[in-house]
């Protein structure tokens, strides 16, 4: 044969093929199983044609970090979503701010009290406040004082944003 296949199963040519249509059918067939994933602008995606497209292929874009799957048809954005733990004081008004790292605003964010929170975390609530493009705040409150804020403490939440 005309060709050897590398690490990643891409057929490498020889400088004299000894055996053209196999050798064009190997690299078909590469072209195939990698075709399922695509990179370009959002303009791109836009004007990939019908013989370009197919259902269960990712564009990914890299204009914008979205990720679109093509799903009956139609091109759906994957939710983005992060979390994590967060170990900080409340300032005097019982407010810790994060940052989300989702480039947008989220469309649901959720902060639970980690039980090895300093102060027991039974008697205390999360609440997220004032949603941005790169951060949101949490205030932190004491369930037995009437919704008082938790001021100037340590505390630790875990949080989850979906945009």
């Amino acid at each position: 044969m005309g060709y050897t296949l590398d690490a990643y199963g891409k057929p490498v040519f020889s400088k004299t093929p000894t055996q053209t249509v196999v050798d064009l059918q190997a690299n078909a067939e590469f072209a195939h199983a990698f075709a399922w994933t695509r990179g370009g602008t959002a303009t791109e995606r836009g004007s990939l044609t019908p013989g370009q497209i197919r259902d269960g292929m990712t564009f990914v874009e890299t204009d914008t970090g979205e990720v679109f799957d093509r799903t009956l048809g139609n091109w759906v954005r994957r939710a983005r979503v992060n979390g994590g733990k967060v170990t900080a004081s409340t300032d005097a008004s019982g407010y810790v701010t994060v940052n989300h790292g989702l480039r947008t605003v989220p469309l649901s964010v959720t902060a639970n009290i980690a039980t090895s929170s300093p102060v027991i975390a039974t008697r205390l609530k999360a609440q997220v406040e004032t949603l941005t493009a790169t951060t949101f705040r949490v205030r932190i409150l004491r369930a037995d004082e009437s919704d008082g804020p938790l001021a100037g403490n340590p505390v630790h939440f875990f949080w989850t944003a979906v945009a």
